[in-house]
């Protein structure tokens, strides 16, 4: 599989929606976060993402989630908010070779005034590989201030493939092909998927 013996691997755990409490699908996140940092001595940071986009934010408590995760043993390098992303998105759109897709995204964010999830996917993709800048507001943790990885991990539930792979097809619309550069974990199946 592409790059993931690399010792610059970014991974993400415990995706979380800003309306949310930590839960057991989070803990579950973080305890095969766990292992995969056991696995692979290469992982340069680990990342969380808040989904405060698409869900209410406002009674988030930050400091009750990272302490949640750090009561099994580990907390993201690295928060992102979600809508932080939405500058970057608007920065991707232009790069986006096929116009029948840049349309669909433009209609997309005209008739929902949001970008879909898989525009927001690709952008935090492009951050961690460093293809984009990354948003204002990132929380970093540690010394993990240079985002650029080589690959990428995510721990995440199943129902989120279909969105990884439709970022995945997006950057490919940019001339910045990462198939193969992703390992999607989902929580269900102990089987890593090359994506």
């Amino acid at each position: 599989m592409k790059h993931l013996e690399s010792h610059r691997l970014s991974m993400e755990f415990a995706h979380i929606y800003g309306h949310q409490e930590l839960s057991d699908g989070h803990l579950e996140s973080a305890t095969r976060a766990q292992e995969v940092l056991a696995e692979h001595r290469g992982i340069k940071y680990t990342c969380a993402l808040i989904d405060d986009y698409n869900s209410d934010a406002a009674g988030f408590d930050l400091d009750a989630y990272r302490h949640g995760l750090m009561a099994v043993g580990i907390s993201p390098d690295v928060i992102c908010s979600e809508a932080a992303l939405a500058a970057t998105a608007k920065a991707f759109l232009p790069q986006i070779r096929h116009g029948r897709t840049r349309r669909s995204l433009e209609r997309y964010r005209a008739s929902s005034g949001k970008w879909p999830c898989s525009m927001l996917t690709a952008a935090w993709y492009g951050v961690r590989l460093g293809l984009f800048e990354p948003p204002a507001g990132l929380l970093i943790h540690g010394d993990s201030d240079d985002l650029q990885g080589d690959a990428l991990i995510n721990i995440l539930d199943e129902r989120f493939l279909g969105v990884e792979l439709e970022a995945l097809r997006l950057l490919a619309e940019t001339g910045n092909d990462c198939t193969g550069s992703v390992r999607f974990i989902g929580l269900r199946s102990r089987t890593p998927v090359a994506i």
